[in-house]
């Protein structure tokens, strides 16, 4: 029988791959810390003297879609976008911003401003997430500088973890005091506690910011485990890697040899492992086809293959149920659980904690089922050292297992040998905030769970809420909601009324009222005159989006008066200038056409005289003209004749 090298009190639960998850995003702005932020108002404007009957969701309304397990402290995602821990709190793993020593129920997680944690994980005494700004972040814990950012400085809130420049992580997983990634450029990286060589950078020198991890060439990895003193990573080639401590054959490449840079596990031949996991002195692995592999310490049968006490040091297959594949795996120190594809939870190996979940301390060296849960088929498992906790299709969590720091989470820290439901403790609204100015009959209805709050008085425009509440009577961060509410008053008057004019009709047009932007503006009221103002004639009512109106019916030569206001749920705000336009002028009418005189044509002095009739006096001078032309027309022929030039001859009939 071979022992453990380190003590059992230095011990660790094994983190498996831990994927991105995708939550759910609202619109609406929320600040740091939020646990719900889906967090809406049913109402978001109201008049400026207030008096606004205003209901608020319950913040705490959740429900968890992903959990991880430390040695000591439990992290989970909530399908409203927040985070929350519990369990042992003595260095800021719970990232609460405090060190309380326990908490035995879910509280909060501070996430930094904006940031939803899309990943995370839990080491033995630290935690690490990813966000959906890219950035990684890393609380607890931080003596071997696990949080990677680039000091051994413990942190209660999280702190962003150092990636190299270009480098973001797609995929986290913590072990006992180190932290492992991958990047988006298919590389691994750790950082943190290095004494067995499970930073994988041939050195067993601890480091404080992310190195990466000399993989083979152009190979990408796929997933990764870190365990207590060891890491595993798989590769799209179909190899999985080990490195550090080996003293049981953890790393599965049939030696027990401390291996400083990644080392193949020599898989049995044809098999490729999908899913693998590390705890502090043994592996697990899920092959391809759903078949369970173990590796390493196996005291308390904790490889799974029907022995204990022999150590086993390369994959060697675990006794599933008959008819069962294993679709999900994780470990702790001693024990190995995994979920089925009958959706139940199997547990095997050292059950001192109770953390077998099947109502005995006995350990067993092969798949037990843990008592069937009520909610549906299991989507998500974690184990620790002395506890496990698991989460349904219906959206229940249950934890069974060792309590005495609260880790189970069920508000007490009475150990269970079974599984029991853990509630996100209640939450309560404690002051609803406009502009910093708090609302009055505060009051929660007990049928829908909600809040509701009446508006204090406020000045015109959009303005801040924010919600102070407690989580199982804990002030927890308060949520912001930017520019959730507009306080309205009656509007300013449309800005700048332009016309159009057109055949019978004129086209007015205005600006929006700069005063609140417009938000709160419901209609428009529109009237125009005929009568010099006597008498005003109103149109149809608008749309807010649309601020153009056609006044039709109008007759050539009239000139119209149109005013134009705002309406808002306050009333009618003032009537713009009044706008001056006219229609088509009147048509002119067409002038009749006046004959044009003939020329007059005075006579010569001499035949004015005479008192002759004056075609007859011009006569002779007519005769003398022509006679001159057919002078000319001879001379010219005979002209040509003489100079031998062709005369044209004259054209036969």
């Amino acid at each position: 029988m071979s022992f453990p090298t380190m003590p059992r009190a230095r011990s660790h639960h094994g983190a498996g791959i831990v994927l991105i998850v995708g939550v759910a995003m609202a619109a609406a702005a929320v600040s740091a810390g939020s646990a719900q932020a889906a967090v809406t108002l049913s109402a978001t404007s109201g008049p400026v003297g207030g008096g606004t009957a205003v209901t608020v969701a319950s913040p705490g309304d959740t429900a968890f879609t992903f959990v991880a397990s430390g040695a000591r402290h439990t992290v989970a995602l909530g399908d409203d976008g927040g985070t929350y821990s519990w369990g042992q709190d003595v260095y800021g793993q719970l990232g609460n911003g405090e060190t309380v020593g326990s908490t035995s129920a879910p509280t909060t997680i501070a996430t930094p401003a904006g940031v939803t944690f899309i990943a995370i994980d839990a080491g033995d005494d630290h935690s690490v997430a990813i966000g959906d700004d890219g950035h990684t972040y890393a609380w607890g814990l931080n003596t071997y500088g696990q949080l990677g950012d680039g000091t051994t400085t413990s942190r209660s809130t999280p702190t962003k973890v150092q990636a190299p420049t270009g480098v973001t992580f797609t995929s986290v997983a913590a072990g006992e005091g180190h932290t492992l990634a991958i990047g988006d450029d298919g590389s691994v990286y750790a950082w943190g506690w290095n004494l067995f060589g499970q930073l994988g950078d041939g050195t067993t020198t601890n480091g404080s910011i992310p190195t990466k991890v000399p993989t083979p060439t152009d190979v990408d990895v796929t997933s990764i485990a870190a365990g207590g003193y060891h890491s595993l990573a798989t590769g799209d080639d179909g190899t999985t890697y080990a490195w550090g401590n080996n003293a049981n054959g953890q790393l599965g490449d049939e030696s027990k040899v401390q291996r400083l840079t990644p080392t193949p596990v020599k898989a049995p031949d044809g098999v490729s492992f999908g899913s693998i996991a590390a705890g502090a002195y043994h592996s697990l692995a899920i092959s391809l086809d759903g078949t369970p592999y173990g590796w390493g310490f196996n005291d308390d049968g904790a490889v799974g293959d029907g022995t204990s006490g022999i150590d086993r040091l390369i994959p060697t297959e675990a006794l599933a149920p008959t008819g069962v594949s294993f679709t999900l795996i994780t470990v702790d120190t001693y024990t190995s659980l995994a979920v089925g594809d009958d959706g139940n939870v199997y547990v095997w190996g050292y059950n001192g904690g109770n953390q077998l979940g099947d109502g005995t301390y006995v350990s067993t060296s092969t798949p037990t089922k843990v008592a069937t849960l009520p909610d549906g088929v299991v989507v998500s498992v974690a184990a620790s050292p002395n506890h496990a906790t698991a989460i349904t299709t219906g959206g229940a969590t249950y934890a069974w297992g060792f309590n005495a720091q609260g880790v189970v989470g069920d508000g007490t820290t009475t150990t269970t040998s079974e599984p029991v439901e853990i509630f996100l403790p209640a939450s309560a609204v404690t002051a609803v905030l406009f502009d910093g100015v708090a609302g009055t009959d505060l009051l929660l209805d007990s049928t829908t769970g909600a809040w509701t709050v009446t508006t204090p008085a406020g000045e015109s425009g959009r303005v801040d809420v924010v919600i102070e509440w407690t989580l199982g009577g804990i002030a927890q961060t308060p949520l912001t909601l930017t520019s959730a509410f507009t306080y309205v008053t009656t509007p300013a008057a449309p800005a700048a009324p332009t016309s159009v004019r057109g055949d019978g009709e004129v086209t007015i047009s205005w600006l929006v009222p700069s005063d609140d932007g417009g938000t709160s503006i419901t209609s428009y009221a529109v009237e125009h005159s005929l009568d010099d103002g006597a008498t005003w004639v109103a149109a149809p009512g608008t749309d807010p989006a649309i601020t153009t109106v056609i006044i039709t019916g109008l007759e050539a030569g009239q000139t119209v008066l149109v005013r134009v206001a705002a309406v808002n749920s306050e009333g009618q705000g003032p009537w713009s200038e009044v706008l001056t336009t006219a229609s088509l002028d009147a048509a002119a009418p067409t002038p009749t056409p006046t004959p044009t005189p003939a020329p007059t044509v005075e006579r010569p002095a001499a035949l004015a005289a005479t008192g002759g009739d004056l075609a007859g006096e011009l006569a002779p001078i007519g005769v003398m003209l022509l006679l001159v032309g057919l002078v000319t027309v001879a001379v010219s022929a005979r002209t040509r004749r003489d100079l031998g030039l062709p005369i044209a001859s004259r054209p036969t009939a």
